[in-house]
């Protein structure tokens, strides 16, 4: 019902109505009127100039869950908060008496103690003179409302603060492209506020090249209904261009519209120690090739060293058999008729016995053990000899023994 159209059944409810074209008497075209009203579902109720109560309807008594003996004794004062009486006094009651309209929204409260939230809509009726008729109230409860409405902006927040712990970039876009939510980690990307990104697209701020690849995925994804991963360029606020792995998934929102929902991970960092990693591979790859050849050398020389080991082993050993049997040979030998012609004539019998065990390869403690005599004595022989000879070794012994023709 049009705001015109409750004016001129109020004006007929008071009786008061201008000229009309339906000929009924004034009483019951009021009355008629009165009916058209107590079977609305707003709540309505007219006050004359002295703020009396002239009408109520049912719906209005609903709202207030009141009698109409109730409404009747007119405590109306009672039915608002005090700030909200004070509003009516010094806000709405002079802006209705100069001819405007006020509408706003109050918290009443019901004779049951109850509060409930109304929008409530003010005006006054004049007469054909121009003189107040009376004023009316129009009252709709939004109480339902404003919970679902609060319940959605908390649900809303909620929604904000969990893609807002989401440490990688979030956006929803519509099938124009345009983005419709975005979270924390995206604005600090592009450097902007959630309002200044809402309602723009990747062209806005990206560069075209890098739009047109982004384009190009969005579209593969709410074409195909597929889930879509691909990787993306994207330069930020502080100009430094970053490899971002995205995730795209489409939805329909409840009226039927298509949306796309995009999450991007910042694997710039990922790839440079990936490539660290394969550089750091080949190089080690490259040093044990080196290694095994190396390594490859150093077998082949001790496989060279060990032959040339087993041929000096095997040449001592041949030594160590012929130098036995040298030894064997050199056993003491009885002093013949030729050596003791062959003596030395400045040797006493002692020192030559000592003289021939000596160049015949005996040591001094089996000389002396020979002889019967101590080794300190074997070897004070010794020294004797060699003085007595004009020798200073074994060797020029042996090599005077030979001259005389003893060994």
């Amino acid at each position: 019902m049009k705001d015109r159209d409750v004016n001129k059944l109020i004006g007929a409810v008071c009786k008061k109505n201008q000229k009309n074209s339906i000929d009924l008497p004034d009483h019951t075209l009021a009355e008629v009127c009165r009916c058209i009203l107590a079977n609305q579902d707003f709540a309505l109720s007219i006050r004359g100039n002295d703020f009396e109560t002239l009408y109520i309807n049912d719906a209005c008594l609903r709202l207030f869950d009141e009698t109409r003996e109730q409404w009747m004794l007119d405590n109306w004062e009672s039915r608002f908060q005090s700030e909200h009486v004070t509003k009516i006094y010094d806000e709405i009651i002079p802006t209705i008496l100069a001819g405007n309209k006020w509408r706003g929204e109050f918290e009443i409260i019901t004779s049951k103690g109850e509060k409930k939230q109304v929008i409530s809509d003010w005006d006054t009726i004049y007469d054909a003179e121009g003189e107040i008729v009376c004023f009316y109230g129009l009252y709709t409860e939004v109480t339902h409302m404003k919970f679902l409405k609060q319940e959605l902006s908390r649900q809303n927040s909620v929604l904000n603060e969990i893609i807002d712990a989401l440490p990688d970039p979030l956006v929803v876009k519509d099938k124009e492209h345009l983005w419709v939510i975005v979270n924390k980690a995206f604005c600090q990307i592009t450097g902007r506020t959630r309002q200044e990104l809402i309602g723009k697209s990747d062209n806005d701020f990206f560069s075209v090249a890098e739009a047109e690849v982004i384009w190009e995925a969005d579209n593969e994804a709410m074409y195909t209904g597929k889930e879509i991963i691909s990787e993306e360029s994207i330069t930020g606020k502080d100009g430094e261009t970053c490899l971002f792995s995205t995730k795209r998934v489409t939805t329909t929102s409840a009226d039927g519209e298509i949306m796309l929902i995009s999450v991007a991970r910042d694997i710039t960092n990922e790839r440079k120690l990936h490539k660290s990693v394969a550089d750091s591979y080949c190089q080690l790859e490259s040093s044990l090739t080196a290694l095994n050849y190396d390594f490859s050398r150093i077998q082949d020389d001790v496989a060279d060293g060990v032959s040339k080991a087993e041929a000096i082993r095997g040449l001592f050993k041949h030594c160590n058999r012929d130098f036995v049997a040298l030894i064997k040979e050199a056993e003491i030998k009885p002093i013949s008729d030729k050596s003791k012609k062959n003596t030395p004539a400045h040797l006493s019998s002692r020192e030559y016995q000592v003289f021939l065990l000596l160049i015949q390869g005996n040591r001094i403690k089996d000389i002396a053990s020979h002889l019967g005599i101590t080794a300190n004595s074997a070897s004070t022989y010794r020294s004797r000899i060699m003085k007595k000879l004009g020798i200073s070794s074994m060797t020029d012994m042996v090599q005077y023994a030979i001259r005389l023709g003893l060994i």
